[in-house]
Parts: C-alpha cells; sequence; structure tokens
C-alpha cells in the first residue's frame, strides 16, 4: 500500500521526474556492478553465488524496493529484481525466470492496492496483455537460440544503457 499512496500525493510531472531519476540510478548501479565483477574475473577473484544471511538481506531489500516500485510507478519492478539477482550473482537464466515470478507477485499485490485507491481502465489492460503474451512467445523462442553464456555481460550493459536513455527521456 506505501506505493499506492505516494501515486495519491504526487503529480503526474512529479511521478515522471521521480521515475526518470530512478531509472537512472538503477542503470548506475548495474553498470557499476557489472563493471566491478568483470573487473574481479580479470583479477582472478572467484565470483560464487552469495548464500545465507548475505542472500536474504540482499533478496529482501531489493524485493521491497521492487515492490514500492511497482505499485508507485505503476511498472513491474524488474529493474530493482534484476539488479537483486544479478548482485547475488546468479546465472542469467536462472534471473530471467526468478524474476518473472517475483514480478507476476509484486504486480498482483501492487494491482490490489490500486483496485483499492487508484483507477484502472481494463480495455487498455486487455489489448496491452494480448501485445504481451504474443511478446513473450516469441520472446522466449529467440532467447532459446542465444548461448547466453557468451551474451551475459553484454545483455546487462545494454539494458542499463537503455534504462539511462529512458530515465533521461523522462526528465524532459
Amino acid at each position: 500500500m506505501s506505493g499506492a499512496g505516494v501515486t495519491s500525493v504526487l503529480n503526474s510531472r512529479q511521478l515522471k521526474n521521480s521515475f526518470g531519476i530512478y531509472s537512472i540510478i538503477i542503470a548506475t548501479h548495474m553498470l557499476f556492478t557489472n563493471w566491478k565483477k568483470k573487473r574481479d574475473l580479470a583479477n582472478g577473484v572467484e565470483m560464487t553465488e552469495l548464500k545465507g544471511i548475505k542472500r536474504l538481506t540482499r533478496g529482501t531489500f531489493y524485493g521491497f524496493l521492487a515492490g514500492v516500485i511497482t505499485a508507485t510507478f505503476g511498472t513491474s519492478g524488474t529493474a530493482p529484481v534484476f539488479s537483486g539477482l544479478f548482485q547475488m550473482r546468479l546465472p542469467v537464466k536462472l534471473v530471467l525466470g526468478t524474476s518473472i515470478l517475483i514480478v507476476f507477485v509484486n504486480t498482483f499485490s501492487a494491482l490490489t492496492a490500486h483496485f483499492l485507491v487508484g483507477k484502472i481502465d481494463l480495455t487498455l489492460v486487455f489489448f496491452l496483455t494480448t501485445g504481451t503474451i504474443i511478446g513473450a512467445l516469441f520472446g522466449t523462442r529467440f532467447l532459446a537460440g542465444i548461448n547466453l553464456d557468451k551474451a551475459e555481460s553484454g545483455i546487462k550493459v545494454w539494458y542499463a544503457v537503455g534504462m539511462i536513455l529512458f530515465g533521461v527521456l523522462m526528465l524532459f
């Protein structure tokens, strides 16, 4: 409810600017993390998945951030989810599958909150969902043909660069 409550006190321009700033910050963080990983690999530092309390702490923090972002901006909350999962040093295919389930749960929670405090255009939901389903079917077929081990670093960088550009556009 905290994210949905924020939307009721901010005007459209403030939400747009906030989302632009958020996009730039999260993308910059992703680029920094990717650079740090490359540096560590070049220096022979072993990158293993986080375990125990570090994994739980980061997962909880990024999960909370994703929930607030989802409810505040009406987005999927994918960026903090991706960032958190990559911070836990998980492989790309595990990140993709895990993030989809996380985004589903966050979106359902935010949708419930917005039914209580906001408005929803069900006609747009129908048409956009239809396009999303078609895109998801094509996207998974495309992904199946890519060797992600070779493309992992490039995927992260291009995703972050796209988010930064989008964030800058949101500010104007």
